[in-house]
């Protein structure tokens, strides 16, 4: 397991000015930052070099402050999503709003379709920003809104798209390893088909004429920093095509994934249900 940095090559100005108490915080942080599976007391306490006594009276200050929870059945440490919800009003989430923002205003007119801009947050997605459809139909999405990760297309799009190690612990936590076998099996092969075809496209189980279209936003690791998504509600005056539609989402999350450091590589046109290889042949699940 990944240790934080090391702290032993400090200068003389950086030790005079040192802070013992936050460091240790800190430390602690960084450490259950690389154990998505949480570390007990006595493992925090080796792993960092320091006595049980030391740790104690920092984790109960995390664990006070929201920092950090006790989970059954160990009581084991892990981070909540209180650091989720500062990094959120970070500027690196201003930044990936700011770049997508013209991008996606120009989508919208061009497409007359919704727009929404996702985000993994934990074991959901979370709605960072929109724009909403200039058309007198659409479907509009709310700001700031959470949805289950495996039955939305942002979800599956940004599971596919991320690190391995991200996808490993999003999978042991959705699905029980004794129930849920075949859902699991099932939801790796939607996820690997959808990594291949570079976006996901699905028929809306509840709402009829809705097909959405996700692609990824990647960094120059090519993981996905964000899913750009559209809602595509087909009508029977719409100006544009759900395959002219497709085109123009795509050629914006180049645009934005450039600006990020990544590169989109064009999929193959048409498109359609990843499993089946793409063509015009979307499948059906949640928006």
């Amino acid at each position: 397991m990944a240790k934080p940095a090391d702290k032993t090559e400090a200068t003389t100005d950086d030790r005079r000015y040192a802070a013992p108490a936050l460091e240790k915080g800190l430390d602690i942080l960084e450490l259950l930052a690389v154990a998505p599976a949480g570390m007990t007391q006595s493992q925090i306490a080796t792993s960092l070099g320091r006595s049980v006594a030391e740790v104690y009276r920092m984790l109960v200050s995390l664990e006070r402050r929201g920092y950090i929870a006790r989970r059954p059945p160990d009581e084991s440490y892990r981070l909540t999503l209180k650091l989720a919800g500062l990094a959120a009003e970070h500027p690196p989430s201003e930044r990936l709003v700011e770049a997508a923002r013209p991008v996606m205003q120009r989508i919208a007119h061009d497409a007359q379709q919704s727009v929404h801009l996702a985000v993994l947050d934990g074991l959901e997605i979370f709605i960072l920003h929109k724009v909403d459809s200039p058309a007198p139909i659409g479907l509009h999405v709310r700001l700031g809104s959470r949805h289950a990760v495996t039955r939305t297309a942002s979800g599956r799009n940004l599971c596919a798209h991320a690190e391995p190690a991200v996808v490993d612990w999003l999978l042991d936590r959705l699905f029980s390893p004794s129930r849920e076998v075949l859902a699991r099996a099932a939801f790796e092969a939607r996820l690997a088909a959808v990594r291949t075809c570079g976006y996901e496209f699905i028929v809306d189980e509840t709402l009829q004429g809705v097909t959405s279209v996700s692609f990824p936003l990647l960094d120059r690791e090519g993981h996905a920093l964000a899913a750009l998504t559209m809602p595509f509600v087909s009508s029977r005056s719409e100006g544009v095509s759900r395959a002219e539609a497709s085109r123009i989402l795509w050629l914006g999350a180049a645009e934005i994934s450039v600006a990020l450091g990544g590169t989109l590589a064009a999929p193959a046109w048409p498109l359609g249900d990843p499993e089946a290889g793409g063509g015009d042949a979307p499948t059906r699940a949640g928006t």
